[in-house]
């Protein structure tokens, strides 16, 4: 596979960025994987010498935490910021200013006989962890929870026209359905 096949990257014109409205630029990107997912395309085999259906998937997405948050739709920033700990979070306000701090949360995810868990100096002072990370979520519970909140689509309401989400920042911090859930894997 040549070199310029190996990354997409989607660079939005204008000023700003699109915040919310990512998913508008990424629906052809989205259509083009359904229809390879669907259909495929014929491509040749020089090893076997023979013509075959490729079909293609997105694996993944690699993005710093912002972006990540205007990709999948769950909010970075406040309380419930982590995806992984979501409402099971450790997260406290610092006093001086109010702001969200996630200090020494996520010792928790670290073998349980770790000594950085037992550790009373280097983190919060004379604190142990003893806790068990919360548990892993798959994509099933995920869908559940957007169907329940009832997280619109961006190109369902518009660019930045979303509506406030039931239970945003203070049981999720979700305020979309990513336009990824669109697609069939």
């Amino acid at each position: 596979m040549r070199r310029e096949f190996l990354f997409l990257s989607i660079l939005v014109p204008g000023p700003d960025h699109p915040k919310i409205s990512l998913d508008v630029f990424l629906q052809p990107l989205i259509y083009e994987l359904q229809m390879l997912w669907e259909h495929g395309t014929e491509a040749y085999d020089v090893s076997c010498q023979q013509n075959f259906n490729m079909r293609a998937v997105l694996m993944w997405t690699i993005s710093d935490f912002p972006a990540y948050g205007m990709l999948s739709g769950w909010t970075t920033h406040g309380r419930l910021s982590c995806p992984y700990c979501q409402d099971n979070t450790d997260a406290f306000q610092l006093r001086n200013g109010r702001k969200s701090c996630w200090f020494d949360c996520h010792r928790r995810f670290l073998p349980s006989d770790h000594p950085y868990r037992r550790s009373r100096t280097l983190f919060t002072k004379s604190k142990k962890v003893f806790d068990a990370p919360p548990p892993e979520i798959d994509g099933y519970t995920l869908l559940e929870q957007l169907r329940d909140f009832g997280a619109n689509r961006t190109p369902d309401c518009g660019g930045n026209g979303h509506e406030h989400v039931y239970g945003a920042g203070e049981v999720h911090n979700r305020h979309k359905k990513s336009i990824f859930w669109d697609l069939p894997y």
